[in-house]
């Protein structure tokens, strides 16, 4: 452990470089924005200590840009709206921090002290709370901690998970940093949390459908390669699915394809994944093959009877007092599929089982579709 912290000081600013770089290539403005606050608290925290000239400046004021700068600067990060690089938001944001780097780099000193005292200093004294003395620059990146896993929660993307654990590392460096420690290990967690978020985002965009939800195809070529020798595949196809979208558009075409998504996910011993359009693949291994024909039949029934509702353009906001006035406005459309079932047999490659799967549906949709036919 000793060697991985006598690495840190060279590690971290490619840890915090890869963050800030990652972030602009995947075009993901919260990463990328938390990227350059890190590097700006790498600088303050240790690269700027014991010089003189004009970082000397910086030096000296560096406890007012760690204890009140960065904490602010990290809490609007998570309040502002995450849109491109170069949209608004976020050249209102690169100004505000790049307008309080040039501050802290040429205003003179009476300048500097009149700019604390407007801000009513810095916030270096710890108040009392109920968990004991917290420093007020703690707190806000503690706030800011919390919006982020609520927003995690609620929209359930990475970049927020990620970055909620970045600022609380933030906050734990701030905090031992004015306990005169070394924040080091603490902003290398910080910025790793970024990384392996962008890593994984960029996963997840590669192997997940988005519209659906399901893993892509490109994650069942995936699963077939590194697969056993016994399993089974299910080709499952919506059936008229063109008519729904010519007749209703494609926003009640997307609702019906994620209404199916969802029956998928309730098979047991199979995975579901997205083939393709209006197409669905269903991957049972091992014991589950001796079953999937009686689970691809539940399935179809399921989504036969699953019903996609379309609340008319003029509901009101909160319910009427005449409710059936409304509900005779109310769209419902409800969709069956096609199934091809087929079983790998000795011998055969797992392209000729997707073939026999492919004719199996094809005869399906001949015998007059809403079947399962297993070859």
């Amino acid at each position: 452990m000793s060697v991985v912290f006598e690495s840190l000081p060279w590690v971290l600013p490619w840890l915090i470089a890869a963050n800030a770089v990652v972030g602009f290539w995947f075009r993901r403005g919260r990463a990328a924005r938390m990227g350059v606050l890190l590097a700006f608290t790498w600088l303050l925290m240790d690269v700027v200590a014991d010089q003189t000239g004009l970082l000397a400046r910086v030096t000296e004021r560096g406890t007012d840009a760690v204890s009140m700068l960065i904490p602010i600067n990290m809490l609007l990060l998570t309040l502002f709206p995450s849109t491109g690089l170069f949209r608004w938001p976020s050249m209102i944001f690169w100004l505000l921090v790049f307008s309080q780097a040039g501050l802290l780099l040429w205003l003179n000193d009476s300048g500097w002290s009149a700019l604390m005292t407007l801000t009513a200093g810095p916030w270096t004294e710890p108040f009392n709370s109920p968990l004991g003395p917290v420093l007020p620059g703690v707190l806000v990146l503690m706030i800011g901690a919390l919006i982020s896993l609520a927003r995690w929660v609620w929209r359930a993307n990475p970049i927020d998970c990620g970055l909620a654990l970045a600022l609380v590392f933030s906050a734990l460096a701030t905090d031992r940093y004015f306990d005169s420690g070394d924040p080091l290990p603490l902003l290398a967690a910080a910025a790793s949390s970024m990384v392996l978020t962008l890593i994984y985002t960029a996963w997840r965009m590669a192997f997940t459908d988005r519209l659906t939800g399901l893993p892509s195809r490109r994650a069942l070529d995936q699963a077939l390669r590194h697969g056993g020798r016994r399993f089974s595949v299910a080709m499952i196809d919506v059936d008229h699915f063109k008519k729904v979208n010519d007749r209703f558009g494609h926003p009640v075409g997307d609702q019906v394809l994620r209404a199916v998504a969802s029956c998928m996910r309730g098979v047991k011993n199979a995975v579901p994944y997205r083939f393709g359009g209006e197409e669905f693949c269903l991957l049972f291994r091992g014991k589950a093959c001796g079953k999937a024909a009686d689970s691809v039949e539940a399935l179809r029934h399921k989504i036969g009877e699953r019903v996609v509702v379309l609340r008319s353009k003029d509901r009101p906001a909160r319910r009427p007092a005449n409710r059936d006035k409304h509900r005779r406005k109310t769209v419902r459309v409800s969709v069956t599929v096609s199934a091809g079932l087929a079983e790998r047999q000795s011998g055969e490659t797992v392209a000729q089982v997707f073939e026999r799967a492919d004719k199996a549906l094809y005869r399906a949709k001949k015998q007059g579709r809403d079947r399962l036919v297993v070859d």
